[in-house]
């Protein structure tokens, strides 16, 4: 009963597919559900932004202002971490 009563939301901010490939995998893959909203710039963003997440995640690619914006964006009571990183490179 106690996993039908929490759930995360999950922004992934990247232009990287690898990216947004590992959040999908992980959010499957998870015993708790996961709302995992996706984009690729901060434009698109901000409105998911604005509505609150449990994490965040800015690829760092993104430019260190637009990163540093989306971050502020994101920082408030009931936000668990945000995290940045730079685009995950293909497998090999």
């Amino acid at each position: 009963m106690a996993d039908e009563l929490l759930s995360l939301r999950v922004i992934v901010v990247s232009q990287s597919p690898n990216d947004h490939e590992m959040f999908r995998k992980a959010a499957a893959a998870s015993r708790v559900p996961i709302e995992l909203v996706e984009t690729d710039s901060e434009a698109p963003a901000s409105r998911p932004l604005a509505a609150g997440a449990d994490l965040a995640f800015f690829d760092v690619d993104l430019g260190g202002e637009a990163v540093g914006r989306m971050a502020s964006a994101a920082r408030r009571p009931g936000v668990q971490a945000i995290g940045t990183g730079r685009g995950v490179p293909p497998a090999r």
